[in-house]
């Protein structure tokens, strides 16, 4: 087999084993689009009352997503234990990234705003509400429109938001943590606010595929595939630690190499 056939192979997908794993992805999925809908209408009729006030109105768009988050967990079969204190004061927190359900995880815990990729507000059913929640889309290959990025992001701090961002650029899986990048915490460090590491860890059930395929999203793999594969999971075990210390400093490039020991040291490798 020549080398070209090796490389181009599909990235791997979690195996479904049986119809009854099948049965149980759609009656999940089902229960992720009562969940969205029930969500949609509490944030639709909410809002109404709110409309004179923009502030307002972004509180309830962040209990709406809380809300949302945890009932998504709950349809995912997933469970969660935190590990450490959950930051009260930290604006901003930098996590490793492993999927796309590192959102519903850290949403679930507190009430945030995410920084994605660009490529995100296109998907179907997350792209809208992503827009809806305050999500700030980056493209990070285009270095020049950080600066407006940085603008939008520090916007999102003067209103409250607690911003979380995979400062790692893509996600892994579960094997190591890429170096952070510096450059999206400029916000943070012209604003003079806290920053926080967590790290996230996922285990599935025998005979299941291990969380490293079968959660983790990597090397290009279908979202649709990826998904139908995940919902057909048994269960879902997360672990979301928080560093015990927020840090602040005056240069990014510093913060970035203290969060990242940060992450390092709460992180162990999935199977």
């Amino acid at each position: 087999m020549s080398v070209d056939a090796v490389t181009s192979q599909p990235p791997p997908i979690a195996p479904i084993h049986g119809p009854l794993a099948h049965l149980r992805a759609w009656r999940r999925a089902i229960c992720l689009l009562a969940v969205t809908g029930a969500m949609v209408t509490a944030w639709l009729v909410g809002a109404l009352p709110l409309l004179p006030s923009r502030a307002a109105r972004s509180r309830w768009r962040r209990v709406c997503m809380r809300g949302w988050c945890r009932g998504v967990l709950w349809a995912l079969g997933g469970r969660l234990a935190v590990r450490g204190a959950v930051p009260t004061s930290a604006r901003f927190l930098v996590c490793n990234h492993l999927s796309y359900i590192d959102i519903v995880a850290l949403g679930s815990v507190l009430p945030v705003a995410f920084v994605a990729r660009a490529d995100v507000a296109g998907w179907p059913l997350i792209g809208p509400l992503a827009r809806a929640f305050d999500t700030v889309f980056i493209t990070r290959e285009v270095k020049r429109k950080l600066p407006e990025v940085n603008a939008i992001v520090a916007r999102r701090i003067a209103d409250g938001c607690a911003l979380v961002v995979f400062a790692e650029g893509t996600t892994t899986a579960g094997d190591r943590v890429l170096p952070l990048k510096p450059s999206l915490l400029e916000p943070a460090v012209a604003a003079g606010v806290s920053v926080q590491a967590a790290c996230l860890h996922y285990v599935t059930e025998p005979p299941d595929a291990p969380a490293s395929v079968a959660v983790c999203w990597v090397d290009d793999v279908s979202f649709m595939r990826h998904g139908y594969a995940l919902l057909a999971l048994r269960r879902i075990d997360a672990e979301l630690t928080f560093a015990p210390t927020a840090r602040t400093a005056s240069d990014r490039k510093e913060l970035a190499a203290a969060l990242d020991a940060d992450v390092r040291a709460m992180f162990s490798p999935m199977a």
